[in-house]
């Protein structure tokens, strides 16, 4: 037998939400004669959909957050490099998720150009905008850290290094950066909702992290970090011999 229940309030409205949960933890279980009951339909799917995203959100970030760290351990013999990396990289996605949110779901300025009706955040777009970002900062970091590491290993001067990479790679990093903003800016022309949502999404994040992270708060933080940035437990005696030549 298959009941229809319409709600009073919208799909993306919390009541709704709560009204998928009573029904499944207080109403149905008390009204039940042995047989087996759901609750079915687009709005619970998408209600459960949400619940798993929620509880599995924090292990996936971990999980990524970890294994980036772990990699770019290996790769610059630091510890201090992969912290700054992955602090950058989680600001990628922090611009990302705050104008989304202002723009998307509290209607601020300018959804009205981009055709945006105010609503709740689309469940899986948190997850989607946080792998795609926190890969593309990564190559953009790794770009960037590489050429500083090659230059400290030739000189030994930290500061040297990291003006020498800048001048050297900065430009590349603006190009890369450029082209991808056109890209993701383009999909705002889409007439669907959700893709713009990530068109703008990723569009401004890979502008912020470019202009701000990686043009300025990275090499200022190793610039102040200076030959501690680079201090690594298995490689202080090398260190302390001076520079690769």
């Amino acid at each position: 037998m298959t009941l229809t229940v319409v709600p009073v309030t919208s799909p993306e409205d919390e009541s709704t939400e709560g009204l998928v949960h009573d029904l499944r933890s207080t109403v149905l279980p008390r009204a039940a004669t042995g047989a087996e009951t759901h609750v079915g339909g687009a709005t619970a799917t998408s209600i459960d959909l949400a619940d798993t995203l929620d509880a599995r959100m924090g292990w996936f970030m971990l999980l990524v957050v970890g294994l980036a760290l772990l990699v770019l351990l290996v790769e610059f013999r630091s510890l201090l490099v992969p912290l700054v990396a992955v602090g950058m990289n989680l600001l990628a996605v922090g611009a990302a998720y705050g104008p989304v949110v202002a723009v998307f779901q509290w209607g601020w300025w300018p959804a009205g150009l981009l055709g945006a009706e105010p609503g709740p955040v689309e469940s899986f777009a948190p997850v989607m905008l946080f792998a795609v970002l926190f890969g593309l900062s990564t190559d953009y970091a790794v770009f960037l850290l590489s050429r500083v590491h090659e230059e400290y290993r030739r000189t030994g001067d930290a500061r040297r290094a990291v003006v020498d990479a800048m001048g050297a790679t900065s430009w590349v990093v603006l190009a890369a950066a450029s082209v991808m903003v056109v890209v993701f800016a383009s999909f705002v022309l889409n007439d669907q909702r959700v893709v713009n949502l990530f068109g703008f999404g990723l569009a401004t994040a890979i502008a912020l992290y470019a202009l701000v992270a990686v043009m300025a708060l990275v090499p200022a933080l190793l610039v102040v970090l200076g030959r501690a940035a680079w201090w690594h437990p298995v490689g202080a005696h090398r260190d302390a011999a001076g520079p690769d030549l």
